[in-house]
């Protein structure tokens, strides 16, 4: 038991990790324009309408592969409880990006 909780809480780690070096990663294809402020929600929200459909496709994408590394990290460490684990990291990087979704807003079709 103490070895699931250390691998769910590695997988979390580990996929954060993976999120923010992929976030900076899809900045360099789309770069945020001078003049937004990142801190700002509405003008998140402007610079999310300028925003092509490649690069609302990379986020997705994105997302997808780091859930994939916590999994799979947590599979590593615990390979006994690691659909508990697994499906935990999941649920909790699913849980962020929606309330990063519910914040800036995504088109409808997203």
């Amino acid at each position: 038991m103490p070895r699931a909780i250390l691998s769910f809480i590695a997988g979390l780690i580990i996929a954060g990790i993976a999120i923010g070096f992929t976030q900076r990663l899809n900045l360099t294809p789309y770069p945020i324009p001078a003049g937004i402020d990142t801190n700002d929600s509405v003008s998140l929200k402007k610079y999310r309408a300028l925003i092509p459909i490649g690069g609302l496709l990379l986020i997705l994408v994105v997302r997808v592969v780091d859930v994939f590394i916590g999994a799979l990290a947590t599979a590593v460490i615990a390979p006994r409880s690691a659909y508990i684990s697994c499906t935990g990291v999941g649920r909790i990087i699913l849980a962020k990006s929606a309330c990063a979704m519910i914040t800036i807003g995504t088109p409808t079709w997203f």
